[in-house]
Protein backbone atom coordinates (compact mmCIF):
# COMPACT_ATOMS: atom_id res chain seq x y z
CA UNK A 1 0.00 0.00 0.00
CA UNK A 2 1.13 3.56 -0.84
CA UNK A 3 1.92 6.21 1.99
CA UNK A 4 -1.24 8.19 2.12
CA UNK A 5 -2.79 10.88 4.53
CA UNK A 6 -6.15 11.52 4.12
CA UNK A 7 -8.75 12.53 7.05
CA UNK A 8 -12.32 12.31 5.77
CA UNK A 9 -13.85 9.25 7.22
CA UNK A 10 -15.67 8.59 3.84
CA UNK A 11 -12.36 9.24 2.11
CA UNK A 12 -10.74 6.35 3.78
CA UNK A 13 -13.59 3.84 3.84
CA UNK A 14 -13.20 2.48 0.34
CA UNK A 15 -9.05 2.63 1.28
CA UNK A 16 -9.76 0.35 4.12
CA UNK A 17 -11.51 -2.10 2.04
CA UNK A 18 -8.64 -2.82 0.08
CA UNK A 19 -6.02 -3.94 3.20
CA UNK A 20 -5.53 -7.22 3.39
CA UNK A 21 -7.45 -9.17 6.53
CA UNK A 22 -4.80 -11.59 8.42
CA UNK A 23 -6.36 -14.27 10.60
CA UNK A 24 -9.51 -15.23 9.22
CA UNK A 25 -10.04 -18.71 8.39
CA UNK A 26 -12.71 -19.95 10.84
CA UNK A 27 -14.42 -16.67 9.32
CA UNK A 28 -14.46 -17.72 5.88
CA UNK A 29 -15.74 -20.73 6.24
CA UNK A 30 -18.07 -20.59 8.38
CA UNK A 31 -19.56 -16.96 8.54
CA UNK A 32 -18.34 -15.90 4.71
CA UNK A 33 -22.00 -13.59 4.64
CA UNK A 34 -21.85 -10.02 5.38
CA UNK A 35 -24.91 -8.13 6.21
CA UNK A 36 -24.78 -4.15 7.30
CA UNK A 37 -27.71 -2.29 8.51
CA UNK A 38 -28.15 1.26 9.96
CA UNK A 39 -29.67 0.37 12.98
CA UNK A 40 -26.98 -0.08 16.44
CA UNK A 41 -28.94 -2.49 17.71
CA UNK A 42 -28.89 -6.37 15.94
CA UNK A 43 -31.33 -8.72 15.34
CA UNK A 44 -29.85 -11.93 16.26
CA UNK A 45 -31.86 -14.84 14.96
CA UNK A 46 -31.26 -18.46 13.97
CA UNK A 47 -33.40 -21.49 14.10
CA UNK A 48 -33.61 -25.43 14.28
CA UNK A 49 -34.32 -27.56 11.46
CA UNK A 50 -37.02 -30.30 12.37
CA UNK A 51 -38.22 -33.53 10.21
CA UNK A 52 -41.74 -33.06 10.93
CA UNK A 53 -44.22 -35.64 9.33
CA UNK A 54 -47.23 -34.02 7.33
CA UNK A 55 -50.53 -35.58 9.24
CA UNK A 56 -53.20 -37.86 8.02
CA UNK A 57 -56.53 -36.40 7.15
CA UNK A 58 -59.99 -37.69 6.83
CA UNK A 59 -62.02 -38.40 3.59
CA UNK A 60 -64.36 -35.24 4.60
CA UNK A 61 -61.23 -33.21 4.50
CA UNK A 62 -58.20 -31.77 2.30
CA UNK A 63 -55.43 -31.09 5.20
CA UNK A 64 -55.25 -29.83 8.42
CA UNK A 65 -53.32 -26.61 9.42
CA UNK A 66 -49.43 -26.93 10.44
CA UNK A 67 -47.65 -24.92 12.61
CA UNK A 68 -44.61 -22.86 10.98
CA UNK A 69 -40.99 -23.74 12.26
CA UNK A 70 -39.86 -20.58 14.48
CA UNK A 71 -36.82 -18.93 14.92
CA UNK A 72 -35.32 -17.65 17.88
CA UNK A 73 -34.65 -14.15 17.96
CA UNK A 74 -32.48 -11.54 20.77
CA UNK A 75 -32.18 -8.14 20.27
CA UNK A 76 -28.46 -6.82 20.89
CA UNK A 77 -26.24 -3.82 21.15
CA UNK A 78 -23.19 -5.16 21.02
CA UNK A 79 -20.29 -3.35 22.35
CA UNK A 80 -17.85 -1.71 19.72
CA UNK A 81 -14.75 -2.87 18.79
CA UNK A 82 -12.30 -0.23 18.55
CA UNK A 83 -8.27 0.65 18.24
CA UNK A 84 -7.13 3.58 17.99
CA UNK A 85 -3.39 5.08 17.41
CA UNK A 86 -1.77 8.77 17.73
CA UNK A 87 0.84 10.10 15.60
CA UNK A 88 2.86 13.32 18.08
CA UNK A 89 5.70 15.58 17.06
CA UNK A 90 8.25 12.93 18.51
CA UNK A 91 7.12 10.40 16.19
CA UNK A 92 7.43 12.20 12.99
CA UNK A 93 11.16 14.13 13.45
CA UNK A 94 13.01 11.04 14.12
CA UNK A 95 13.75 8.02 11.89
CA UNK A 96 10.42 5.87 11.01
CA UNK A 97 10.60 1.87 10.01
CA UNK A 98 12.45 1.23 6.97
CA UNK A 99 13.86 4.89 6.41
CA UNK A 100 17.38 5.35 5.25
CA UNK A 101 19.56 5.37 8.21
CA UNK A 102 21.90 8.35 7.81
CA UNK A 103 19.97 10.63 5.60
CA UNK A 104 16.71 9.67 3.64
CA UNK A 105 15.26 13.19 2.90
CA UNK A 106 11.88 12.40 4.25
CA UNK A 107 9.74 15.28 5.37
CA UNK A 108 7.80 15.44 8.16
CA UNK A 109 4.55 15.01 6.26
CA UNK A 110 5.78 12.24 4.57
CA UNK A 111 6.51 10.23 7.97
CA UNK A 112 2.84 11.17 8.99
CA UNK A 113 1.42 9.89 5.64
CA UNK A 114 3.80 6.19 5.80
CA UNK A 115 2.80 5.94 9.65
CA UNK A 116 -0.69 6.61 9.36
CA UNK A 117 -0.74 3.89 5.90
CA UNK A 118 1.26 1.17 8.74
CA UNK A 119 -1.74 2.50 11.22
CA UNK A 120 -4.22 1.45 9.06
CA UNK A 121 -3.04 -1.87 8.52
CA UNK A 122 -2.55 -2.60 11.44
CA UNK A 123 -5.47 -1.30 13.61
CA UNK A 124 -7.41 -3.05 10.46
CA UNK A 125 -5.47 -6.29 11.25
CA UNK A 126 -6.32 -5.87 14.92
CA UNK A 127 -10.26 -5.84 14.29
CA UNK A 128 -10.14 -8.89 11.87
CA UNK A 129 -8.69 -10.77 14.57
CA UNK A 130 -11.24 -9.84 16.93
CA UNK A 131 -14.11 -11.29 14.54
CA UNK A 132 -12.02 -14.49 14.04
CA UNK A 133 -11.85 -14.35 18.08
CA UNK A 134 -16.00 -14.07 18.31
CA UNK A 135 -16.10 -16.57 15.79
CA UNK A 136 -13.95 -19.43 17.88
CA UNK A 137 -15.78 -18.51 21.02
CA UNK A 138 -18.82 -19.13 19.63
CA UNK A 139 -17.90 -22.12 17.83
CA UNK A 140 -15.89 -23.62 20.90
CA UNK A 141 -17.92 -21.81 24.12
CA UNK A 142 -21.44 -21.62 22.42
CA UNK A 143 -21.10 -18.17 23.97
CA UNK A 144 -19.42 -14.51 23.58
CA UNK A 145 -18.07 -12.73 26.61
CA UNK A 146 -17.01 -9.35 25.96
CA UNK A 147 -14.95 -7.16 28.22
CA UNK A 148 -15.72 -3.50 27.28
CA UNK A 149 -11.78 -1.33 28.42
CA UNK A 150 -11.22 1.85 29.41
CA UNK A 151 -8.58 3.56 28.03
CA UNK A 152 -6.61 2.68 31.01
CA UNK A 153 -6.82 -0.78 31.12
CA UNK A 154 -9.58 -1.29 33.33
CA UNK A 155 -12.70 -3.81 32.72
CA UNK A 156 -15.87 -1.52 33.27
CA UNK A 157 -18.41 -3.62 30.87
CA UNK A 158 -18.99 -7.21 30.45
CA UNK A 159 -21.55 -8.48 28.29
CA UNK A 160 -22.55 -11.83 27.48
CA UNK A 161 -24.08 -13.85 24.58
CA UNK A 162 -25.55 -17.12 24.78
CA UNK A 163 -26.33 -19.39 22.18
CA UNK A 164 -28.55 -22.62 22.86
CA UNK A 165 -26.33 -25.07 20.55
CA UNK A 166 -24.75 -28.72 21.61
CA UNK A 167 -22.12 -27.56 23.65
CA UNK A 168 -18.67 -29.07 23.71
CA UNK A 169 -18.79 -32.83 22.82
CA UNK A 170 -16.41 -35.18 24.81
CA UNK A 171 -15.55 -38.71 23.41
CA UNK A 172 -15.82 -41.51 25.44
CA UNK A 173 -12.53 -42.79 24.75
CA UNK A 174 -9.59 -39.48 24.35
CA UNK A 175 -8.84 -39.14 20.73
CA UNK A 176 -4.87 -39.10 22.24
CA UNK A 177 -5.07 -42.32 23.39
CA UNK A 178 -4.51 -44.75 20.26
CA UNK A 179 -7.35 -47.23 20.81
CA UNK A 180 -9.78 -44.84 20.58
CA UNK A 181 -12.96 -44.98 18.02
CA UNK A 182 -11.84 -41.46 16.08
CA UNK A 183 -14.25 -42.58 13.02
CA UNK A 184 -16.89 -43.29 15.60
CA UNK A 185 -17.09 -40.77 17.13
CA UNK A 186 -16.84 -38.58 13.77
CA UNK A 187 -19.83 -40.48 12.05
CA UNK A 188 -21.77 -39.98 15.12
CA UNK A 189 -21.51 -36.33 15.42
CA UNK A 190 -22.15 -36.08 11.58
CA UNK A 191 -25.15 -37.90 12.03
CA UNK A 192 -26.57 -35.67 14.64
CA UNK A 193 -25.69 -32.52 12.52
CA UNK A 194 -27.55 -33.81 9.36
CA UNK A 195 -30.33 -34.85 11.49
CA UNK A 196 -30.63 -31.62 12.95
CA UNK A 197 -29.91 -29.26 10.37
CA UNK A 198 -30.99 -30.92 7.89
CA UNK A 199 -27.45 -30.56 5.45
CA UNK A 200 -23.90 -32.75 5.39
CA UNK A 201 -21.15 -31.33 7.64
CA UNK A 202 -18.82 -30.69 4.74
CA UNK A 203 -15.32 -29.72 7.25
CA UNK A 204 -13.72 -29.85 10.30
CA UNK A 205 -10.72 -27.57 11.75
CA UNK A 206 -8.71 -29.04 14.16
CA UNK A 207 -6.39 -27.83 16.76
CA UNK A 208 -2.85 -28.11 16.45
CA UNK A 209 -2.65 -31.65 18.48
CA UNK A 210 -5.44 -33.64 16.59
CA UNK A 211 -3.86 -34.40 13.41
CA UNK A 212 -1.25 -36.20 15.00
CA UNK A 213 -4.08 -38.21 17.28
CA UNK A 214 -5.77 -39.27 13.97
CA UNK A 215 -2.34 -40.12 12.06
CA UNK A 216 -1.69 -42.18 15.70
CA UNK A 217 -4.95 -43.65 15.85
CA UNK A 218 -4.95 -47.46 15.84
CA UNK A 219 -8.39 -47.38 13.91
CA UNK A 220 -7.43 -45.15 10.90
CA UNK A 221 -4.43 -47.16 10.57
CA UNK A 222 -6.55 -50.37 10.32
CA UNK A 223 -9.68 -49.06 8.39
CA UNK A 224 -7.19 -46.44 5.93
CA UNK A 225 -4.85 -49.57 5.51
CA UNK A 226 -2.89 -49.71 1.92
CA UNK A 227 -3.01 -53.75 2.29
CA UNK A 228 -6.86 -53.23 1.83
CA UNK A 229 -8.04 -52.21 -1.79
CA UNK A 230 -11.37 -50.88 -0.82
CA UNK A 231 -10.18 -49.00 1.95
CA UNK A 232 -7.08 -47.19 -0.02
CA UNK A 233 -10.11 -44.40 -1.43
CA UNK A 234 -11.65 -44.04 1.69
CA UNK A 235 -8.94 -41.13 2.60
CA UNK A 236 -7.27 -39.05 0.53
CA UNK A 237 -4.39 -37.45 2.81
CA UNK A 238 -2.26 -34.86 1.31
CA UNK A 239 -1.09 -32.80 4.30
CA UNK A 240 0.41 -29.26 3.21
CA UNK A 241 0.40 -25.99 4.45
CA UNK A 242 -2.18 -24.03 2.67
CA UNK A 243 -1.09 -20.70 4.59
CA UNK A 244 1.12 -19.83 7.84
CA UNK A 245 -1.46 -21.06 9.65
CA UNK A 246 -3.63 -23.53 8.37
CA UNK A 247 -2.71 -26.47 6.94
CA UNK A 248 -5.04 -29.52 4.60
CA UNK A 249 -4.95 -32.35 6.06
CA UNK A 250 -7.10 -34.80 3.86
CA UNK A 251 -10.24 -35.52 2.48
CA UNK A 252 -12.74 -38.41 4.35
CA UNK A 253 -14.25 -39.70 1.55
CA UNK A 254 -16.49 -41.73 3.78
CA UNK A 255 -18.20 -38.87 5.67
CA UNK A 256 -17.44 -36.58 2.96
CA UNK A 257 -15.26 -33.89 5.11
CA UNK A 258 -12.28 -31.86 4.19
CA UNK A 259 -9.73 -32.06 7.28
CA UNK A 260 -7.45 -28.74 8.13
CA UNK A 261 -5.44 -28.01 10.85
CA UNK A 262 -5.21 -24.39 12.42
CA UNK A 263 -2.54 -23.16 14.46
CA UNK A 264 -3.36 -19.38 14.39
CA UNK A 265 -2.10 -17.08 17.62
CA UNK A 266 -3.55 -14.26 18.74
CA UNK A 267 -2.55 -11.87 21.89
CA UNK A 268 -5.02 -11.14 24.85
CA UNK A 269 -5.51 -8.42 26.63
CA UNK A 270 -2.67 -9.45 29.25
CA UNK A 271 -0.40 -10.06 26.94
CA UNK A 272 -0.46 -14.02 26.57
CA UNK A 273 -0.21 -15.44 23.36
CA UNK A 274 -3.16 -18.16 22.73
CA UNK A 275 -4.77 -19.86 20.04
CA UNK A 276 -7.96 -19.74 17.96
CA UNK A 277 -8.44 -23.24 18.40
CA UNK A 278 -7.75 -25.08 21.41
CA UNK A 279 -5.33 -27.37 20.70
CA UNK A 280 -6.95 -30.31 21.50
CA UNK A 281 -10.31 -28.98 20.06
CA UNK A 282 -11.97 -30.66 16.68
CA UNK A 283 -14.83 -27.89 15.17
CA UNK A 284 -16.94 -29.89 12.45
CA UNK A 285 -19.84 -28.47 10.63
CA UNK A 286 -21.34 -27.16 7.52
CA UNK A 287 -19.68 -24.72 5.92
CA UNK A 288 -20.82 -21.35 4.20
CA UNK A 289 -24.13 -20.91 6.62
CA UNK A 290 -23.24 -18.15 8.79
CA UNK A 291 -23.05 -14.51 8.27
CA UNK A 292 -21.57 -11.39 10.21
CA UNK A 293 -24.01 -9.02 11.29
CA UNK A 294 -22.69 -4.83 10.73
CA UNK A 295 -24.38 -2.05 12.74
CA UNK A 296 -24.26 1.64 13.07
CA UNK A 297 -21.59 3.54 14.31
CA UNK A 298 -22.18 7.00 15.76
CA UNK A 299 -18.73 9.16 16.21
CA UNK A 300 -18.15 12.98 16.38
CA UNK A 301 -16.09 14.29 13.16
CA UNK A 302 -13.67 17.11 13.48
CA UNK A 303 -15.89 19.95 12.81
CA UNK A 304 -17.71 18.78 15.91
CA UNK A 305 -20.20 17.15 14.11
CA UNK A 306 -22.08 13.78 14.77
CA UNK A 307 -21.72 11.37 11.92
CA UNK A 308 -23.81 7.78 11.58
CA UNK A 309 -21.85 5.08 9.31
CA UNK A 310 -22.55 1.86 8.75
CA UNK A 311 -19.92 -0.22 7.44
CA UNK A 312 -17.44 -3.50 8.48
CA UNK A 313 -14.80 -1.22 9.55
CA UNK A 314 -15.19 2.31 9.98
CA UNK A 315 -11.80 4.55 10.17
CA UNK A 316 -12.10 8.06 12.08
CA UNK A 317 -9.69 10.78 11.79
CA UNK A 318 -8.91 13.17 14.53
CA UNK A 319 -6.24 15.81 15.70
CA UNK A 320 -5.51 18.13 18.66
CA UNK A 321 -3.93 21.87 18.35
CA UNK A 322 -3.10 21.98 21.72
CA UNK A 323 -1.70 18.58 21.82
CA UNK A 324 0.27 18.94 18.63
CA UNK A 325 -1.28 15.49 17.67
CA UNK A 326 -3.58 13.44 14.67
CA UNK A 327 -4.72 10.03 15.21
CA UNK A 328 -6.48 7.15 13.49
CA UNK A 329 -9.35 5.06 14.92
CA UNK A 330 -11.08 2.12 13.13
CA UNK A 331 -14.25 1.05 14.75
CA UNK A 332 -17.08 -1.84 14.04
CA UNK A 333 -19.97 -3.22 15.80
CA UNK A 334 -20.77 -6.46 14.67
CA UNK A 335 -22.03 -10.18 15.80
CA UNK A 336 -21.55 -13.69 14.10
CA UNK A 337 -24.82 -15.54 13.50
CA UNK A 338 -25.13 -18.91 12.67
CA UNK A 339 -27.72 -19.54 10.08
CA UNK A 340 -28.72 -22.92 12.00
CA UNK A 341 -27.79 -23.01 15.39
CA UNK A 342 -26.90 -27.22 15.05
CA UNK A 343 -24.49 -26.46 11.77
CA UNK A 344 -21.73 -26.92 13.91
CA UNK A 345 -20.37 -28.81 17.27
CA UNK A 346 -16.70 -29.21 19.19
CA UNK A 347 -15.64 -32.18 19.77
CA UNK A 348 -13.00 -31.66 23.19
CA UNK A 349 -10.74 -34.34 21.79
CA UNK A 350 -8.90 -34.93 24.79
Amino acid sequence: MNPFLITETFDLLPVIERVEAPANFLHNIFFPQNEVTMSDILALEYRRENRHLAPFVSKRSRANNVAREGSKVNFYKPLIIGAKRVIGMDDISRRIFGETPVYSGMTPDERAAQIQTDDLRDLKNRLQNRREWLVAQLMQTNKIVMNAFAEDGRVVETEEISFDGYGVINPTTAWSQESATILDDLKAVCDRIAQDSNLLPTVMIVGSNVENYLLGNDQFKEYFSYTNRDNITALTFKPHYISPSARYIGYLNTLGIEIYSYNATYVDESGQIKPFVEPNNALIGVAGRGKFLYGRVDYLDMSGSWQSVAAQDIPVYGYSADAQTTSLTIMSRCLPVPSVITDFACIKTA
